[in-house]
C-alpha cells in the first residue's frame, strides 16, 4: 500500500479517535465521581503503561535510534499541556463549541509553515474556511440560545495552541526515527510523569464504579 493512502487512513483514524476522545472527556466526569483533572491524569497512567506492555510483547525489537530520549519526553509534556487545556475546556464549553475553537490548531500549524518560509498548497486556503464552515454548521443549533464562557473560550485557544505547538515539534523530533511506536510511547511516558508530578497539585481519585 502506498504511504500517502497509509498517511490518510491514518489522519482519518486520528479524527475519529479525536472526536470520541472529546465525546468521552465529557461523559467520563458526567458518569463517575472523578474530577476532570483527575480524568486528565488516569488519561496516560493508563495509555502509557499499554503502550509498553505492546512494545515488549511485539516480535520487533525496541529500536535503538531514539537518541536524545528527553527531546520525546518534553514531547510529552506539551502534550500533557493540551490534554489539559482540552479536559478544562470541555467542561466550560459545549462539545459542539469546542471542537470548533479547537480547530483553529490547523491554521495555526500553517502560519508557523509560513513564517518559516514553507510552501503551503493553494487548496488550503480554501479549504481550511470550507471545514470551519462546516463544522458550524454541523455541530451549532442555530434555533437555540446559547452562552459561551469566556474562559472557556480562552483555554481552548491556549489547546489549540498547545496542539499546533505539537504537531511542529512532533514533526522534528521523530523525522529520523525508525521505530515510531517506541518514540510515541516515551512521549506518553513524559505525558504521564507531567500528570503524576501535578499530583499534589490537583490530587487524584480513583473511579468509584467499573464501568
Amino acid at each position: 500500500m502506498n504511504k500517502k493512502l497509509i498517511g490518510v487512513i491514518a489522519m482519518l483514524i486520528a479524527a475519529l479517535g479525536l472526536a470520541i476522545a472529546v465525546i468521552f472527556m465529557k461523559l467520563i466526569p458526567m458518569h463517575t465521581h472523578l474530577l476532570a483533572r483527575h480524568v486528565a491524569i488516569w488519561r496516560f497512567t493508563i495509555a502509557a503503561p499499554v503502550l509498553w506492555l505492546i512494545l515488549l510483547f511485539r516480535k520487533k525489537p525496541i529500536g535503538k535510534a531514539l537518541k536524545r530520549p528527553w527531546r520525546f519526553l518534553v514531547l510529552g509534556c506539551v502534550y500533557a499541556a493540551s490534554n489539559f487545556s482540552a479536559i478544562f475546556a470541555v467542561q466550560r464549553l459545549p462539545s459542539s463549541i469546542y471542537i470548533i475553537i479547537f480547530f483553529i490548531y490547523p491554521s495555526l500549524v500553517i502560519l508557523y509553515s509560513m513564517i518559516r518560509g514553507s510552501a503551503v498548497p493553494r487548496l488550503v486556503w480554501l479549504g481550511l474556511p470550507l471545514s470551519m464552515v462546516g463544522m458550524l454548521l454541523a455541530s451549532i443549533d442555530f434555533s437555540s440560545t446559547f452562552v459561551v464562557d469566556p474562559i472557556g473560550v480562552l483555554i481552548t485557544v491556549v489547546n489549540a495552541g498547545a496542539v499546533a505547538t505539537y504537531m511542529i515539534l512532533s514533526e522534528k523530533v521523530f523525522a529520523n526515527v525508525d521505530d515510531k511506536l517506541a518514540g510515541t510511547a516515551v512521549v506518553f511516558t513524559g505525558a504521564m510523569l507531567s500528570g503524576c508530578i501535578l499530583i499534589p497539585v490537583l490530587g487524584i481519585s480513583a473511579p468509584t464504579t467499573p464501568q
